[in-house]
């Protein structure tokens, strides 16, 4: 019965952001974040980020065959999402037209964020890691690399890949 009076919590708040959402749609009919960010010095930061994290990974010293199957798993499901529904990316498709294929950077959405999972996933053994997430996270919206939503599922996708591969050196 617990979990009745949850779902009653939840409805209310559940219809009410349903509508402002809806209305937001209504009144900008394109895709896009409802909270606009944005920064010029995102890409530095995405590539200092990317860095600092492989070095905290490598000084936590992971089990390496556990951390290749979690990739693995993360490589199948994110490759398999985003073949699902194709979006184009939030910076627009301009500086993808006409390139070639080794010159070319992924110019559609990727439902969900590789960048922002996979940070999550590499830095399991470290303590800031939910730190380092979010600062993922939160330089590709504002670079406009991916949308809130896709961070957001790859947070949940990172979890639900830690839940079904555990570690089991800490059993």
């Amino acid at each position: 019965m617990h979990g009745f009076y949850l779902l009653l919590l939840v409805t209310p708040p559940y219809f009410l952001l349903s509508y402002v959402v809806t209305l937001e749609a209504v009144t900008r009919p394109y895709i896009h974040d409802f909270i606009h960010l944005e920064h010029d010095a995102a890409d530095t930061m995405i590539a200092a980020l990317v860095f600092l994290i492989f070095v905290l990974c490598f000084l936590s010293k992971p089990n390496y065959d556990l951390l290749c199957k979690r990739i693995t798993l993360l490589a199948l499901l994110k490759g398999t999402s985003q073949a699902l529904t194709i979006v184009p990316q939030p910076n627009g498709v301009d500086e993808c037209v006409g390139v070639s294929f080794w010159q070319l950077k992924s110019c559609a959405d990727m439902m969900f964020s590789g960048h922002t999972c996979f940070t999550y996933l590499i830095l399991y053994k470290t303590r800031f890691r939910k730190f380092f997430t979010f600062a993922m996270a939160f330089e590709l919206v504002m670079g406009k690399w991916h949308y809130m939503s896709d961070c957001f599922i790859a947070c949940i996708a990172g979890y639900a890949i830690e839940k079904y591969l555990p570690d089991e050196s800490y059993l």
